[in-house]
């Protein structure tokens, strides 16, 4: 879902504009494919069954092919896979953020602006249904100043990061029911 999104949010950042749905007939939607009108399409023709995809591939090979030669060089491409990748991990972190900031205002009970081990393991029955017997070896990483509570910054290098591998899963949200999940903002 999440990549989803982000190609949606890409997509639109640079075109400007998310596309319309418009659907075309099944006659004219091959019409458009059969690019010699024999009234036969080959599998190149069918490459360009979709006239939003063939558009988006248009425009990212022309961002890769940085000298307008109609050619991609390895080094065009792993320029436009890491300004891509960076790209993503941007748009990752600023909705870690957003969720971090919303995970406080909604879990952070104490009133300190940090969410404390009990805060976070509602939160991670709640929103994710996992659970940890041994939580604090869990935010170790991200507790920089090793008070046992993440603030913000260090919240959203955890939720950047989940490390699902060191969850269990938790079937019933244990306190739980005074809260309502938290709604990611964009």
């Amino acid at each position: 879902m999440f990549s989803t999104v982000l190609f949606i949010s890409l997509f639109v950042s640079a075109y400007g504009q998310a596309v319309p749905y418009n659907p075309e007939s099944p006659e004219a939607a091959f019409q458009r494919m059969d690019t010699d009108n024999n009234g036969l399409i080959t599998v190149e023709d069918y490459f360009h069954r979709d006239p939003w995809y063939t558009q988006y591939t248009q425009k990212t090979f022309g961002d890769m092919d940085v000298n307008g030669d109609g050619k991609v060089s390895v080094t065009e491409y792993q320029t436009y896979h890491n300004m891509i990748a960076e790209a993503m991990k941007k748009e990752a972190e600023k909705t870690a953020f957003s969720w971090a900031n919303n995970t406080i205002s909604t879990y952070d009970k104490d009133g300190d602006d940090m969410i404390n081990m009990a805060e976070l393991d509602t939160f991670l029955r709640t929103e994710l249904r996992r659970t940890s017997k041994n939580l604090e070896s869990v935010i170790e990483p991200y507790d920089t100043d090793s008070n046992k509570k993440l603030d913000l910054i260090e919240l959203t290098k955890f939720l950047s990061e989940i490390p699902m591998d060191k969850l269990d899963i938790s079937d019933v949200p244990k306190g739980a029911s005074d809260v309502k999940p938290v709604q990611i903002m964009f």
